[in-house]
C-alpha cells in the first residue's frame, strides 16, 4: 500500500473524503470476502450460479460456432469457486487455456489449486497485480480470448467510469474475442440492503478492516471503535453506497500526516451500481459493443451479457 500512499492521502484529505475499494483486499478482507460469499442475504453468488449451472452449455454453444480454442481471462478472479463449472462446460467442446487476473497473489494461488483439483489437464497462467496492467500484456498475446468480467464488479465503477472502462476492454479486443460482463439488476431495495449491511456484522468487518490496514501499513492510527459502517441505497438511479462515518470529531495521523474529521462526516468506500436493461444496452452502445446475447438468472434479477466488437 506504500506505494499508492499520495492516492490514499489525496482522498481523504478532499472536502467529500474517500477511499478505493480496490484497497480492502488485503488477506484478511480476502477471507471476510469468502464470508461475505456465503452469506445468505449475499444472493450474488447464488444468482450467479443459476446462470453458470442453467445456461453454460448455450454459452458454449455461441462461442463454438466461431472459436475452437480460446484463452479464458478472467479479471479479478478471486478464488475459482464459481468459475471453475463453467470453464468444465467449455472445456468439453473448446482447447482451453485460463488466465486469472487478480491483484492479490494470495487468492490467485487458492484460484490456481482449486481450479487444478478439478481440471488437472487444464493450462493455467495467473497474473497478480493491477488488471489495468496485466490485461495489456494478455491482450497482446496470441490466440483468440474470451474476457470474463464476472460477480458485481462492473458495479464497482460510477456510470461514467464503467462506460470509460468497457471503452478500454473494447479497444483491448480482436475480431474474433469475446467479452462477458456480468450485471447485478435493480430489485426490491430491502434486498440489496441485506446484502450490504446484513446481521451478523460481516459486510461491517469487512468495511472496517480497511482501517486495520491502513493503520498496519502506512502507519495511521485509526480507532475503529470511533468510526461505523454505514450503507445507503437510492432505487432511482440504482447506486448502492458504504461509507465508514466518524462517530466523533477527531484527528487520525496516516503516514506522518494528519487528518481531521468532523463528528459523523463520511469516507465513502465502495460503490456497487444496479442496472435496468436499458442501462446495460446504453453501456454497451457507448462503448462500441454488440451484445450477441442476454443470460439471465431464474427471477431476471441478474444477467450476463456475451458481447463482440
Amino acid at each position: 500500500m506504500q506505494e499508492h500512499k499520495a492516492e490514499i492521502l489525496k482522498g481523504l484529505k478532499a472536502t467529500h473524503k474517500y477511499i478505493s475499494s480496490r484497497f480492502f483486499y488485503d488477506e484478511n478482507g480476502d477471507q471476510i470476502f469468502q464470508e461475505i460469499m456465503k452469506m445468505p442475504e449475499y444472493y450474488i453468488p447464488e444468482a450467479e450460479g443459476q446462470i453458470i449451472q442453467n445456461q453454460s452449455d448455450k454459452i458454449s454453444s455461441a462461442l463454438r460456432s466461431k472459436n475452437t480454442a480460446l484463452n479464458v481471462v478472467e479479471l479479478g478472479a478471486g478464488d475459482g469457486t464459481k468459475t471453475v463449472h463453467f470453464l468444465k462446460t467449455l472445456n468439453e467442446e473448446l482447447e482451453l487455456t485460463y488466465t486469472p487476473l487478480d491483484i492479490s497473489p494470495h487468492i490467485l494461488n487458492t484460484n490456481k489449486n482449486h481450479i487444478q483439483s478439478q481440471l488437472p489437464n487444464l493450462k493455467i497462467q495467473p497474473k497478480a497485480g493491477n488488471y489495468f496492467e496485466t490485461l495489456e500484456q494478455v491482450a497482446r498475446s496470441e490466440g483468440d480470448k474470451l474476457y470474463l468480467f464476472l460477480g458485481t464488479t462492473i458495479g464497482n465503477y460510477e456510470l461514467n467510469d464503467a462506460v470509460q472502462f468497457t471503452k478500454w476492454l473494447q479497444n483491448m479486443m480482436l475480431p474474433n474475442d469475446s467479452l462477458i460482463i456480468a450485471f447485478d439488476l435493480k430489485k426490491e431495495p430491502r434486498k440489496i440492503m441485506k446484502a450490504y449491511d446484513d446481521p451478523q456484522g460481516i459486510t461491517k468487518r469487512f468495511n472496517l478492516n480497511l482501517l486495520d490496514r491502513l493503520n498496519r501499513e502506512l502507519d495511521a492510527n485509526f480507532d475503529k471503535n470511533n468510526f461505523r459502517h454505514f450503507p445507503a441505497y437510492n432505487p432511482v438511479n440504482g447506486e448502492m453506497k458504504s461509507y465508514l462515518i466518524s462517530d466523533i470529531e477527531q484527528n487520525v495521523t496516516i503516514a506522518g500526516e494528519h487528518i481531521h474529521f468532523k463528528s459523523f462526516e463520511p469516507i465513502y468506500t465502495e460503490i456497487s451500481l444496479k442496472y435496468s436493461f436499458d442501462k446495460i444496452r446504453d453501456l454497451v452502445q457507448q462503448s462500441n459493443l454488440k451484445i450477441e446475447d442476454l443470460f439471465t438468472n431464474e427471477n431476471h434479477r441478474y444477467t450476463w451479457a456475451l458481447m463482440t466488437k
